[in-house]
Formats: C-alpha cells, sequence, structure tokens
C-alpha cells in the first residue's frame, strides 16, 4: 500500500524534508513512485526505514486509547493485585515444600538407623539358649530355686545364731 507524503509526514513522525528526500533517493525503484508532482511511498519500505517511529506511535496511541477508559485501567489493577497474591503464596508454598521435604529427609535416615538395629537384631549375632519346656514344667524348677534358696537362707541364719549364742 502506498502512502502520500502527508500520511508518511503522520505515520513516521518525521518532517516533510526528511520524507522528500528519501522519495528522491529511492525515486526511480519500486518503493517510490512519483505521480505528477506527487511522491507515493510504500508503507513497508518506509516501516524498514524508520522502524521505532512507526511502532512508537501506534503504541502510544494505544496505550493512550486503553489508559482513557477507567474500567480498563481498574481491571489491570485488579490483575497486578492477584498476581501479587499469587506469586506470595508461590513462594510460601516452595518454602514448605523445602522444609516438609528437609523433615521427610530426617525422617527417612531415622528409619533407616531404625531398620538397621533392627536387623542387627533379629539376626543371629544374639542367640539366646531356648528351652523346650513347659510353663508348668518352668514354675516348677522356679518353686524348686525358691525352696532350696530359702532352705540356705535359713540354715545360714541358724549357723549364725549358734554361733552367736555359744560364745
Amino acid at each position: 500500500m502506498y502512502l502520500t507524503v502527508k500520511e508518511a509526514i503522520e505515520e513516521s513522525n518525521k518532517s516533510q524534508t526528511t520524507i522528500h528526500r528519501l522519495c528522491q533517493k529511492y525515486e526511480n525503484t519500486k518503493h517510490v513512485k512519483k505521480e505528477g508532482n506527487k511522491y507515493l511511498i510504500d508503507r513497508a519500505f518506509l516501516q524498514e526505514k524508520y522502524p521505532n517511529e512507526l511502532n512508537n506511535s501506534a503504541v502510544a496511541n494505544n496505550i493512550s486509547n486503553y489508559l482513557s477508559d477507567d474500567g480498563l485501567l481498574k481491571k489491570l489493577t485488579e490483575k497486578n493485585n492477584q498476581i501479587t497474591e499469587l506469586t506470595v503464596k508461590l513462594k510460601k508454598l516452595e518454602e514448605d515444600t523445602i522444609e516438609n521435604n528437609q523433615e521427610m529427609a530426617e525422617i527417612i535416615d531415622a528409619n533407616m538407623s531404625l531398620n538397621k538395629e533392627l536387623e542387627a537384631v533379629s539376626t543371629d549375632k544374639f542367640d539366646f539358649p531356648t528351652t523346650n519346656e513347659t510353663p508348668s514344667e518352668l514354675r516348677t524348677m522356679l518353686y524348686k530355686a525358691l525352696t532350696i534358696t530359702g532352705s540356705v537362707a535359713l540354715l545360714i541364719v541358724f549357723i549364725f545364731m549358734m554361733y552367736y549364742f555359744t560364745k
């Protein structure tokens, strides 16, 4: 699409002299046409030569249009607040996750230590002799042991008394 010099000035924010010099420089090319006394310049070529100016003016116009709408500004403020809140929540979740991972690592270490102790206890390193006696036989043996212990204690007391009284 071709633009007149006046349209090119408005879109590029360049002076009339600058646009005329550009047109004169590229007059015999496909980018610039001369119809009578008027120059016509290709819009893509103009954007190629002055990209920032065209984009900046269009962006500035769009921004001013959007900012004039109070509803949009309120929505943007709300969205910004939501983003801030979500960022804070995300940071808190990350901290909680790190803390939970550390706790889990400590628990796993403790469990591994307990498992090692359990394996050590459950192996044959600590074999205790087992008896094949029944509970009644164990009671009988316990009574016999207590009877013998009591008899020995009574005998010692008797001997001590005999010794003490004979002096």
